[in-house]
């Protein structure tokens, strides 16, 4: 037990550095053709594939941070940084945590620990930094009507071992115009938490 414990942890390590699973996918595809029209097979090599690879859950974080601070957005008055899950708004401030800008994750239905750590009102009329990592449904559109205006900042796919890992995009949302119903001075559900952020909450008023 504890040799196949150690096996897969370093299988693990293995694959978290090398993507060698993908690479022997796409080695495979090149050799059975069949593999080559099996869309299911292709989309595990394919980039942008986190949730189905653990491995990569912590991967590119850095590469985002090093783009942030290049592009003047980390320690940028008036701004913050945010995501739209709250496991990437976790590795987000990980990676800046050496910077004084915060981080926040805007989702109405599962902020977790980041509903309790700010106040939503706190960043009205501050601009925001959307960071999205790999494929995001309604990403950033679903966040227009709290900004004056988003504009892309920059796309980049990140490598991993010399093949395409993932995928990050940057936003400039500017202005925030309403407080946004990430934590839990709302109450109820989302949509009751979107319509009281919309009539605007007491510490609003």
């Amino acid at each position: 037990m504890a040799g196949a414990t150690v096996a897969l942890a370093g299988s693990f390590w293995l694959q978290s550095q090398t993507g060698f699973v993908q690479k022997s996918i796409l080695q495979a595809a090149d050799w059975i053709p069949p593999l080559r029209s099996n869309p299911r097979i292709l989309s595990l090599a394919s980039p942008s594939k986190a949730p189905l690879d653990p491995s990569l859950d912590s991967f590119g974080w850095s590469e985002v941070a090093q783009e942030l601070e290049k592009r003047g957005l980390l320690n940028r008055a008036g701004t913050f940084l945010f995501t739209g899950n709250w496991r990437d708004s976790g590795q987000l401030g990980y990676a800046t945590r050496h910077s004084k800008t915060p981080v926040l994750c805007y989702s109405t239905n599962d902020p977790r620990g980041f509903a309790f750590w700010s106040r939503s009102a706190d960043f009205v009329n501050q601009d925001g930094v959307l960071v999205l990592m790999d494929e995001k449904i309604n990403e950033p559109s679903g966040f227009q009507g709290w900004f004056t205006g988003i504009d892309p900042v920059c796309e980049r796919v990140v490598p991993r071992f010399g093949s395409p890992a993932r995928r990050f995009r940057v936003f400039l949302c500017r202005n925030q115009r309403l407080a946004f119903p990430f934590d839990q001075a709302y109450g109820g559900d989302s949509e009751s938490r979107i319509a009281s952020a919309r009539r605007g909450s007491p510490a609003q008023r």
